[in-house]
């Protein structure tokens, strides 16, 4: 593991990364992980966004009722 130096710009907070992993992409998403900050090169195309999707929790089902809307009034009955 490396590490890396936090520090204020401004009212903002910025890591400086260590010289391993300084060749980082340009762009990252962050996110909380638990009690880590995660950092991860954000995506290029749908492919990899799709990659990078959480996977699903074991009580999700993809046969879940999806009723249809109630059907709207008529334009006639709104006056």
């Amino acid at each position: 593991m490396t590490r890396g130096e936090i520090f204020h710009v401004g009212k903002s907070r910025a890591e400086r990364l260590a010289k391993a992993i300084r060749n980082a992409p340009r762009t990252a998403d962050s996110f909380r992980g638990g009690d880590k900050i995660v950092l991860r090169e954000t995506p290029r195309t749908l492919g990899d966004a799709i990659k990078h999707l959480p996977i699903l929790s074991e009580d999700f089902s993809p046969d879940m009722p999806d009723p249809a809307p109630a059907p709207l009034p008529a334009w006639d009955a709104m006056k």
